[in-house]
């Protein structure tokens, strides 16, 4: 109900769920009222999550909030160069006498280059456009007016660049085994040779049903479908609930239904991956590695393995049984589960910042992947011939999921399978773009950055120090992107947060890896740009400053007002409605603690009880203030104090209350001091617990004390 759509005289809107932001609430609303019409009602109903309670008790927020101010990035030399290439091809092929009948079936929606199959074996076509690309006195006019305004490059370089690689760069596309698509402009979309323009080559349909000639369809981007398509999940349309059941290849009526390709998974590779460490590797064939290479858990094939190896697969399509579906008696809302972006390791040294304490790795043209694997039990199926068990079209090739094969329920078929073996799959929507690694060149011995928090002998702590680590790291995160976003005057949705990992650094210290990358397939430049010595030390000092530039994101940020206001993440920092998922591990003083980590290796975090900095001006109290809630709350606990830190005692138990990146083995600083407060036998019995922990899950840290 957005995008202008007119839909006639309204009354009233009923809202099922709080809109995402201010604009989408306005466009929905305004959906109600017309000239002349005397009053219209708005009803919005607010689920049970963060993002909708937050706007119930702020309801001026969601009406009156200024909108984000729209861009253009024209200075970008990735997209100029791709707009060039578009424009030249497109003379290019039309010299060379292809027409739109000779795009693949269905059709390419990025161009009328014909298919994979004909460049290979048109070797006159390919020498027409090799000589018209080398020769052509067309190509500076037409890289002169892209050009114009924009600053972007010299337009002798993008000339040169057609001239001399462009031809060499459609050959690479053309053979690559990486990429699936049948249509020749398709391949060098994903490529990154042609822009992509949000064209639909990563949009998936879920077919649920079949009449007459026409093909009844829901569609979502790649990203979206592996979730709300996946096998189990439904979808609402008209009133009627659908249940996906499994994946199919495209469907065409020729002459009558048939999938246009016997494989329904045009990718298929074996992923290995550590939940515990964030490791990821994938390959054509199965690994054999037994244990996690990076922080060595053992192999396991059962969901609660932090570390298996698994297929997993890139579908064409999806579909239901293509029954008529059921009444929707209620609107609930699908939560996808089992869900998480990942992005590929990689060997390359990072590269030191210098001035800072950072080491970036910047990759282009690299893979991450979002991963659908049933929260750990994966998808079992197979392939065969399907029809719905009350009649209908049957079909072959169609991969169905084991729930639905042959049982009794309207969303079941009568299913043959081709073979006696069954799949046992993941989900995944992979996407080639740019990518930047960010950890830290060293950490000092006071401080934790170890996201497995582990003690000298790899134990890990008993208390959830290493959630507290890896929350740390994310907020770190998205305090980093929305700066650099704020830099390049772009909307921060245009950089990704990948995921953090677990590293090893030179020296043998453990830390963490921020992971970021471009949101657009094949990049903008916008990682890129971050990843160059300056523009690094231009963002990491915006960030770090005493006296943040007015109005800019980090003036909000450490403002007295936020500080007193946000406890730990809130709207006007780090909370956005698509980073919901994220909401109860974000902490905006802990982000800010890892980035001056990033920027001085002798930053100490207040351990050794310096809390100047704004993110640590107020932990003390902040610290004794959850102490006491802690005690009143669990009456065996009883307060104490332990030299400069706050702690109780329990069951003739000393418990120390320690900032979430205090390092809790080696005991330096303040916490050394704490400790030394205690006789021997104490020390030997000491429990420390971190403020992030303990304000999250006070129950929790209760029975571990007692367990």
């Amino acid at each position: 109900m957005e995008v202008g759509v007119d839909i006639g005289s309204l009354q009233a809107v009923v809202l099922a769920n709080m809109p995402p932001m201010r604009f989408n609430y306005q466009q929905r609303v305004g959906r109600a009222g017309r000239r002349g019409q005397a009053f219209a009602a708005v009803l919005t109903l607010c689920r049970g999550r963060s993002h909708d309670e937050f706007y119930y008790s702020r309801p001026r927020r969601i009406t009156g909030d200024l909108p984000p101010v729209p861009f253009l990035s024209m200075a970008r030399a990735e997209i100029a160069r791709r707009l060039v290439a578009k424009a030249c091809l497109v003379e290019a092929f039309r010299a060379a006498g292809v027409r739109w009948w000779d795009s693949p079936t269905p059709p390419d929606s990025h161009g009328e280059f014909g298919t994979v199959d004909e460049w290979r074996d048109a070797v006159d076509r390919r020498e027409t456009i090799r000589d018209w690309l080398a020769s052509s006195p067309e190509i500076p006019g037409i890289v002169d007016a892209i050009l114009a305004g924009t600053g972007a490059v010299p337009a002798a370089t993008l000339v040169d660049y057609v001239r001399g690689d462009l031809f060499a760069d459609i050959e690479a596309c053309a053979n690559s085994t990486e990429l699936s698509g049948d249509g020749l402009a398709e391949r060098l979309a994903e490529g990154a040779i042609l822009p992509m323009y949000g064209m639909p080559s990563r949009v998936r349909l879920l077919y649920h049903g079949l009449r007459g000639r026409e093909a009844l369809a829901i569609d979502r981007d790649l990203d979206l479908a592996i979730t709300e398509f996946a096998p189990g999940s439904q979808k609402t349309k008209d009133k009627r609930v659908y249940t996906a059941i499994g994946f199919t290849a495209p469907l065409l009526p020729d002459p009558s239904w048939r999938p246009v390709s016997d494989n329904p998974f045009p990718r298929r590779m074996w992923m290995a991956r550590c939940v515990q460490c964030h490791f990821v590797e994938t390959g054509d064939t199965q690994q054999t590695m037994q244990n996690c290479p990076s922080c060595g858990c053992s192999r396991g094939d059962d969901e609660s393995a932090p570390f298996r190896v698994f297929e997993i697969v890139v579908p064409s399509a999806f579909r239901t049984s293509f029954s008529n579906g059921v009444d929707a008696k209620a609107d609930d809302e699908f939560l996808p589960r089992g869900t998480s972006s990942v992005a590929e390791k990689t060997d390359q040294p990072p590269q030191a910042i210098s001035e800072t304490n950072t080491g970036l790795i910047p990759t282009t043209g690299s893979h991450v992947y979002r991963v659908n694997d049933r929260a750990g039990r994966l998808f079992a199926g197979g392939l065969g011939s399907a029809r719905w068990c009350r009649g209908g079209v049957t079909l072959s090739h169609q991969w169905i999921d084991e729930r639905y094969q042959n049982v009794r329920g309207d969303n079941n078929v009568m299913f043959n399978a081709e073979t006696a073996q069954a799949d046992t799959i993941a989900l995944a929507a992979p996407k080639i773009t740019d990518i930047l690694r960010i950890r830290p060149q060293a950490v000092h011995s006071s401080l934790c950055l170890d996201m497995l928090a582990r003690d000298a002998q790899g134990r890990m702590s008993r208390f959830g120090q290493g959630a507290a680590v890896k929350a740390a790291y994310y907020s770190a995160a998205f305090i980093l992107r929305s700066v650099i976003a704020e830099t390049l005057d772009i909307d921060p949705e245009e950089i990704d947060i990948s995921n953090v990992r677990a590293i090893e650094l030179e020296d043998g210290t453990s830390a963490g890896e921020i992971i970021i990358n471009d949101h657009l397939e094949n990049g903008a430049g916008f990682t890129a740009w971050a990843s160059q010595d300056d523009n690094w030390r231009r963002i990491i000092g915006k960030i770090t400053q005493p006296n943040p530039d007015p109005d800019s994101f980090m003036e909000k940020l450490l403002s007295d007002s936020h500080r007193r206001d946000c406890s730990d993440s809130c709207y006007d920092c780090l909370r956005l409605y698509r980073n919901m998922s994220y909401h109860g591990l974000l902490d905006w003083r802990l982000g800010m603690s890892v980035l001056r980590g990033f920027a001085d290796s002798a930053y100490l975090c207040g351990a050794n009880g310096d809390y100047d900095s704004p993110e640590l001006s107020e932990w003390l109290a902040f610290s004794d203030t959850l102490r006491n809630t802690f005690c009143e709350s669990f009456r065996a606990c009883v307060p104490a104090e332990f030299g400069p830190l706050h702690g109780w005692t329990v069951a003739d138990r000393c418990v120390i209350l320690a900032h979430p990146l205090w390092h809790q083995y080696t005991s330096g600083g303040l916490l050394a001091e704490a400790r030394a407060t205690l006789s021997q036998d104490q020390d030997n019995s000491v429990h420390i617990v971190d403020t992030f922990n303990l304000h999250r899950r006070m129950s929790w840290i209760y029975q571990r004390l007692g367990s």
